[in-house]
């Protein structure tokens, strides 16, 4: 409507409303800001998995896993944490003395000064103390005044410092960089828990200016409308920095330095509602899936002892160990599981076992080298210990890369995976080599068991490159268009939104996974304050619904939550409440995932290049962007909706495959210094065939724990599992059928491309005792040591021959 001045002399007024467009951006600016800031607040309690999504039009859903005092999420949650710095009057004690204020603070008489006003800080007993023992004309003003509430005999009067300070802050918390905890030991009379502060550059600035223009003057520091403290300003600061202090205790300061880092809301809220949620997956997928964790672990205790007979015993007292040290790592964080946390603890159990394995086959080729028994175990671990640095730092990289850049989800994976690499470092390389040695000791012999796998084999997989490549390019077309033919991936609630029902069962105790098989493809979380409750998590249906037609997509997706309850239980349920939902993820997820993957590339390109060569580098990272596209097109024709649960298993996915990458490519790199006069193409076929004993083994070890995950975790398990056997099954298929293609193709294309030279050797007897003749590996007698094949070269640089 046309604005109109003569309305404004209309005795009954002017009513001004907002166009209903405008509210509808004012209220989804409000709801973004405030999610963004819960995020941000929940992420600083640990290592957890949070919810924080819009719920219709007024309400935020925020659910904090494995979380041991709700009401102090809470606080956290819906504190407005509104800092403020304000100078204080230059006058303010003459300025107090012509006041006067009832029992609430509230000023009648008196005038204060233009542009100023009245705020209070709380007075502790042993600050009245030390006030009473001043000099009066050096008192702090000080008032006793009661605080307004709804029952008025609980009202009590309590002492407060009162404080003259501008109407308008010189600086906000919305200018920090940082807040942290820190300890004064040399507070006498306040707390010594206090909050540091730093400004980022505009703070910086305006701070520098403020206790430079104001010296000798008081700055009160005023956090949610209360003072906390007013400094003397002694000093001109210039570099950014302030401390809050005031009578917290630990955890109060630990908490305002949380809430400060996370930003303060724009928008006041309260708490509507509390209740206690079981896990996501439900107490019956929790208690399958450590069931089938428990058997999968059993069966590879007992393949691995099977196979490797002594030295298997010993990977099994490693891995114990190693599993022992991440999970007493992750109770000293009181760091919560999620399901992308078992997700690393279970990339975490493999990496493990392939070095293990890795230390177990080079002790085998060592045995057929010959040598003292003492010098194979030298030179097996030594060798070994190359293979295993490199397979877990470039993981390393990846996981680094994840704790920086990415999101609550993907750090609770990296952080478990980080606290595992270091773990299995310390158990392959130490744990295992002295168990090992103490064996040896005792019994003066190697077992390492009589079976087999694949030993020996001389298969030719580059001659069937050009079928791999034809495969994988038609499964990552058919993927690509089943994406462009579906607009896009398949998105689950986590990332799409939908609709939340609140649900309760009538009559006898339902289970969980009876309401998982009646509603398959939601997500079902009871509620354990009330019996048979339920929230059903449901994405939008279209179902004939027009394209952008919210409310009618809604609609359908209530009546088919309806229809699949009547199905199950024939009407005895009532729908207390059904609203639609934002997504979990926001659109920074994505972003940060987008990021992630890009830093880790740049990164194991790097670390390859410095490690190995630039080539061995590249194919890493183009077979790990093959796995990617591949497993987003499995996700799609399999109609695997992608939820924060997938994207745990693609985590893990990525993971093995990259380690997996490269093993071979150490053995790859090493006959390169080794094998003088091969063709490249045998030299790389014969690497290939030497770890394929190890990367079958490796890849049943976690096919044991996966498929009992499978059969035996649930329907809650279900989708995980499938993505990961696919996962398990990729990164095998891709590190022997495309990196090594493509790293053959590359050398092929452009030469040796900088291949490094090296002295041709032999087995060497690193360590090894040369008057040491006694000992046997098995019942076999160590064989001859096996002399160069190489021309002798010894201070001479010799390019090896390869096409």
């Amino acid at each position: 409507q046309e604005w109109n001045p003569a309305a404004l002399k209309d005795p009954a007024g002017v009513t001004l409303r907002l166009n209903d467009d405008q509210i509808r951006y004012v209220m989804d600016g409000a709801f973004q800001s405030a999610i963004k800031t819960i995020t941000g607040r929940v992420d600083e309690l640990g290592v957890t998995q949070p919810i924080v999504q819009q719920v219709g039009t007024e309400f935020i859903r925020v659910q904090v896993p494995g979380e041991r005092d709700p009401d102090r999420v809470i606080n956290l949650v819906i504190r407005p944490a509104r800092l403020e710095f304000r100078l204080v009057h230059p006058d303010h004690r003459t300025i107090f003395r012509d006041l006067t204020f009832n029992e609430y603070g509230e000023i009648t008489g008196g005038q204060l000064p233009a542009r100023y006003t009245v705020m209070f800080g709380p007075m502790t007993d042993k600050e009245y103390a030390n006030w009473e023992r001043q000099p009066i004309e050096q008192r702090w003003p000080m008032i006793e005044k009661k605080t307004r509430l709804a029952d008025r005999k609980d009202e009590k009067a309590q002492r407060n410092f009162v404080y003259i300070v501008k109407d308008e802050p010189e600086l906000t918390g919305d200018l920090l960089s940082d807040a942290h905890y820190s300890f004064d030991t040399s507070s006498l009379e306040g707390s010594p828990h206090q909050v540091s502060l730093t400004f980022n550059r505009e703070g910086t600035a305006i701070f520098r200016k403020v206790t430079g223009d104001h010296l000798n003057e008081n700055l009160a520091i005023i956090l949610e409308g209360r003072v906390e403290s007013a400094p003397e300003l002694i000093a001109h600061i210039t570099d950014g920095r302030a401390r809050i202090t005031g009578n917290f205790d630990q955890q109060e300061a630990r908490d305002l330095s949380l809430i400060l880092r996370a930003g303060a809301f724009k928008t006041p809220l309260r708490t509507e509602q509390k209740q206690t949620v079981g896990a996501s997956l439900g107490a019956d997928a929790i208690r399958r899936g450590l069931q089938a964790l428990m058997v999968g672990g059993v069966i590879v205790v007992i393949f691995m002892i099977a196979y490797y007979a002594g030295a298997g015993i010993v990977a099994v007292i490693a891995l114990a160990v190693n599993l022992l040290l991440i999970l007493a790592t992750l109770a000293l964080c009181r760091a919560t599981l999620t399901l992308s946390g078992i997700g690393g603890l279970l990339l975490t159990i493999g990496m493990a076992v392939d070095c293990n394995v890795l230390i177990a086959e080079r002790l085998r080729e060592e045995v057929l080298a010959g040598g003292t028994l003492k010098a194979i175990v030298n030179r097996g671990f030594n060798r070994a210990f190359s293979t295993i640095l490199d397979a877990n730092l470039t993981s390393l990289v990846t996981m680094l890369a994840l704790l920086q850049f990415g999101t609550a989800s993907m750090q609770g994976f990296a952080l478990t995976m980080t606290f595992g690499i270091f773990a299995t470092l310390f158990t392959g390389v130490y744990v295992t080599r002295v168990f090992t040695d103490y064996r040896l000791g005792r019994s003066n012999r190697l077992s390492l068991g009589t079976l087999r796998l694949l030993h020996g084999s001389k298969v030719d997989f580059l001659r069937m490159r050009y079928f791999s490549y034809a495969l994988s390019g038609l499964f990552l077309i058919i993927g690509v268009a089943g994406i462009i033919h579906n607009r896009g991936l398949h998105l689950g609630p986590d990332f799409a939104g939908g609709v939340s029902a609140s649900v309760e069962i009538l009559g006898q105790p339902v289970g969980d996974d009876a309401i998982r098989k009646a509603l398959p493809d939601m997500q079902i979380q009871r509620v354990l304050d009330v019996q048979n409750r339920f929230i059903i998590t449901s994405k939008l249906l279209d179902e004939g619904a027009v394209s952008g037609d919210t409310k009618a997509r809604t609609d359908n997706t209530e009546a088919h939550i309806r229809r699949q309850l009547d199905a199950a239980f024939g009407g005895q349920y009532t729908i207390l409440g059904i609203e639609s939902v934002g997504p979990t993820v926001s659109r920074q997820f994505t972003q940060k995932a987008f990021l992630c993957v890009l830093i880790s590339a740049i990164g194991i390109l790097i670390y390859v290049w410095f490690r190995f060569e630039f080539d061995f580098g590249l194919a890493a990272v183009l077979c790990l962007f093959h796995d990617i596209l591949f497993t987003f097109g499995f996700l799609m024709w399999m109609d695997i909706p992608i939820s924060l649960d997938i994207v745990a298993a693609l985590l893990t996915i990525f993971g093995y495959s990259i380690n997996d990458t490269i093993v071979i490519f150490d053995r790859i790199r090493e006959n390169l210094h080794t094998k003088f006069g091969s063709r490249l193409e045998h030299l790389i076929n014969t690497s290939v065939n030497e770890t394929l004993s190890r990367t079958i083994i490796t890849s049943l070890t976690v096919l044991f724990t996966v498929l009992c995950m499978l059969f035996l975790g649930g329907e809650g398990l279900r989708d995980f599992a499938i993505t990961m056997l696919f996962g398990l099954v990729l990164g095998t298929y891709s590190t022997i059928f495309i990196a090594t293609p493509l790293l053959y193709d590359y050398r092929r294309r452009f030469g040796k491309a900088g291949a490094a030279a090296a002295t041709p050797e032999g087995p060497r007897s690193d360590g090894g005792d040369g008057d040491e003749t006694s000992g046997r590996a098995d019942s076999h007698a160590a064989a001859p040591p096996r002399q160069p094949t190489g021309p002798r070269t010894r201070g001479v640089r010799v390019e090896p021959i390869v096409r």
